[in-house]
């Protein structure tokens, strides 16, 4: 899957400071779209056709893992296949979880979701979180010399981009 920032992009914001052929950096913003994708809960973007298979131990549940869902293509509940027009499909979105759910038992759905468009903040926060990897020396957590003090990042999340990150939360409480 694709990192939700280009080497370029890269490039440009970093006005050559960190170019486009910097050996780790496509590593680095694959890095931190995992890690963006692996704190949300979902990938995000692009949109894509996936397929969620399962059961369930509620009754007439399935939750499909995403936010902005733009269709439910097929749904196959205990091996019938369920029409899914808008009409036939009660489909409940959860804007506060990011969850939906369908009425199932075992189950099979193909759906569409995720952004066409990456979102700017996330293709913003991908490029901080890979510029701070590439620019941190390996192993160094904090550097002291006198009065002056450094702390280099490892590619994770920092409290204040994680509260960024709540709008595309899977299971987010208001």
């Amino acid at each position: 899957m694709d990192s939700f920032a280009t080497v370029q992009q890269m490039a440009d914001r970093s006005g050559g400071a960190i170019s486009a052929d910097h050996p780790y950096l496509r590593t680095a913003l694959a890095a931190a779209t995992r890690e963006i994708r692996n704190v949300c809960g979902w990938h995000i973007a692009p949109l894509e056709t996936l397929t969620k298979r399962g059961a369930t131990s509620r009754a007439h549940e399935i939750w499909i893992p995403a936010q902005q869902i733009e269709s439910i293509d097929a749904v196959t509940l205990d091996g019938t296949v369920i029409d899914v027009a808008p009409e036939t499909t009660t489909v409940l979105h959860n804007p506060d979880t990011g969850w939906t759910n369908l009425w199932a038992y075992r189950y099979s759905v193909t759906y569409s979701a995720g952004y066409r468009v990456i979102p700017e903040d996330l293709v913003e926060l991908t490029l901080q979180m890979a510029a701070r990897a590439l620019g941190a020396t390996l192993g160094v957590e904090r550097e002291q010399a006198g009065a002056v003090s450094v702390t280099y990042s490892a590619p994770v999340l920092l409290q204040e981009e994680r509260a960024r990150l709540e709008a595309y939360k899977l299971g987010r409480i208001p």
